[in-house]
């Protein structure tokens, strides 16, 4: 269902940003980090955080001389680690890798910095996501995913971003960090809430 609201809510971006000349459209794709809220940082590194990608489109419309807000859906993994000792299925140690297809609500804010071609691009916003896969890793065993009773297969959480853009005419080159701050407790019975961090290029071409 998230899927095929992303995918109407993009034709209908895509529709009104060519109508109005007032937007923007394009892909980003990146690296991803991610951890699970309430584990300590200064706990073993390697078992806190895992390494995972992401890929979204991207649709802007034009608010303001600075401001535009945007959609973009996208598929993304995050992962959240922990020992469920209390569920005979699950070994101490479990991280699960939790594949998402997700649809952040943005506002974009692009300054310039030198000149009109260098921007300072601040974002920020809210999403949901629904939860597409689950893989359980256990040191060396990656079997299919766990029992899903206990995991909950949607998540709303925060978007933040800061990137750097480069403007050729109509067309933008942009490097970009985010921050995800998860608001549900992925595992019902744990406190489980998702976080990540992003490293990202992407490419946007205006209307």
């Amino acid at each position: 269902m998230l899927l095929r609201i992303s995918l109407i809510l993009l034709f209908v971006s895509g529709m009104i940003l060519f109508s109005n000349g007032q937007g923007s459209i394009g892909v980003k794709a990146g690296y991803t980090k991610a951890w699970r809220a309430n584990i300590a940082f200064e706990d073993n590194d390697e078992y806190i955080h895992r390494n995972g990608f992401q890929f979204s489109l991207l649709a802007y419309f034009k608010v303001g001389r600075y401001l535009s807000f945007g959609i973009e859906p996208g598929f993304v993994t995050r992962v959240n680690g922990a020992s469920f000792t209390f569920f005979e299925e699950i070994p101490n140690g479990t991280t699960l890798r939790l594949n998402y297809i997700e649809l952040p609500l943005m506002m974009s804010g692009r300054y310039p910095l030198w000149n009109e071609k260098l921007k300072l691009n601040v974002k920020a916003g809210f999403g949901f996501a629904k939860l597409t896969s689950v893989v359980q890793t256990n040191t060396s065993i990656i079997s299919p995913g766990p029992p899903t009773s206990f995991i909950e297969f949607s998540d709303r959480g925060i978007h933040t971003g800061l990137g750097i853009e480069y403007n050729v005419g109509r067309n933008r080159l942009f490097a970009e960090y985010g921050v995800y701050m998860g608001l549900s407790d992925v595992i019902r019975v744990n406190a489980s809430k998702n976080r990540s961090v992003h490293l990202g290029i992407g490419y946007l071409t205006g209307f």
